[in-house]
């Protein structure tokens, strides 16, 4: 009987299993019985050269453990004084690889590269392999070093070289033991400025304004209305005459029926007819009007006229533009600026940031 006291497992760590043998009849030939852990979850047979490990009692406790992640089996051989042999298996048992652990963060940097501290840590022992990757905020992640960390625990550092000074980069780092691979959340570093050569950017003294076109209000578009002189803002040219009710906007429905067109009933007016001696209806096609209006072809019947053009203020561009004497750094000559920290300062030698020495601000 086998009894384990886990079905799974990581590398190295063990599990443990209570192996009872018992034979009511000759007994258990204890110094011949014996075990092996392997991969196979057939049975191996009894002949003793395919168990390598020994028992020293007919019930022992045993620790079963592996440096190799997989699935494995608990193979016994009982033996016993008649000669009688036995093969035991045990059920399944699952042996994992352990996930290692990474930190990193960033050690040092210049114009052109940066240096990040990389830890691993791998429980089970295995080498591990760290890779730092960068990337700029337009491109792509490339792997720009490696470190390699032997027995599974350790401090490397790995260097990004050949970047763009003054530039933003985004890295992180991915840590692997061949099995598994973790990696750090990215962070985002600028790489030093030189602070001399880069003299490209400067003020000419002057500074241009844009705002809103106050005639357009920025849409570009100018529009004027007038009253249609055709219709005199009325929107209607002329009215026609219904002829289906012949203008008056009713017509006859049939003779009364119940003073039988007479218009009298009991010797005074009809009061179903009115003293018509017939009924009447609105007309259907003149909604009782007697009349249609036809709309003004000028104005469509909107009784008012729009005339729409580009306006020319802005010229359609929607904003006006002011050029001035003396640039937002008020220097009315020209001069070396940084726009983003307003440096001021006269054209030399310098940066475009207006320093001397390499930074990052």
């Amino acid at each position: 009987n086998i009894n384990l006291s886990s079905n799974s497992t990581t590398k190295g760590v063990a599990v443990t299993a209570e192996v009872t043998q018992t034979d009511s009849k000759s007994g258990i030939d204890i110094s011949n019985c014996k075990w092996v852990l392997n991969t196979t979850s057939t049975e191996i047979g009894t002949k003793e050269s395919s168990y390598t490990n020994t028992f020293v009692n007919s019930t022992e406790t045993i620790n079963l453990s592996s440096s190799d992640a997989g699935i494995y089996y608990l193979h016994v051989l009982t033996v016993d004084y008649a000669g009688n042999s036995k093969e035991t298996i045990s059920s399944a048992i699952t042996v994992s690889n352990q996930v290692p652990t990474i930190t990193a963060s960033l050690a040092s940097k210049t114009t052109n590269s940066i240096t990040v501290s990389v830890t691993g840590q791998d429980n089970d022992g295995d080498n591990l392999t760290a890779t730092l990757y960068t990337k700029t905020s337009s491109g792509s992640y490339t792997a720009s070093g490696t470190a390699s960390i032997a027995g599974g625990n350790g401090t490397q550092s790995i260097t990004a070289s050949s970047l763009s000074n003054y530039t933003d980069y985004t890295y992180y780092v991915a840590l692997t033991d061949n099995t598994e691979t973790v990696q750090t959340t990215a962070a985002t570093v600028k790489t030093y400025c030189s602070g001399t050569g880069h003299t490209s950017s400067y003020c000419s003294g002057t500074t241009t304004t844009s705002s809103i076109c106050s005639t357009c209000s920025g849409s570009g578009q100018v529009s004027s209305s007038k009253k249609c002189s055709s219709c005199d803002g009325s929107g209607i040219a002329y009215q026609v005459s219904c002829d289906s009710c012949n203008g008056r906007g009713t017509w006859n429905a049939g003779e009364c029926t119940s003073c039988g067109g007479t218009g009298k009933k009991d010797g005074s007016k009809c009061t179903s007819c009115g003293g018509r001696g017939y009924w009447t209806g609105t007309c259907s096609y003149c909604k009782g009007l007697g009349y249609f209006k036809q709309s003004c072809s000028s104005c469509g019947g909107a009784g008012t006229i729009t005339n729409s053009g580009s306006c020319s203020n802005c010229q359609g561009t929607g904003s006006v533009s002011k050029t001035v004497t003396g640039c937002s750094h008020n220097y009315s000559t020209s001069h070396y600026y940084c726009t983003t920290h307003n440096y001021k300062g006269s054209v030399s030698a310098h940066c475009t940031h207006g320093r001397t020495a390499q930074h990052d601000d």
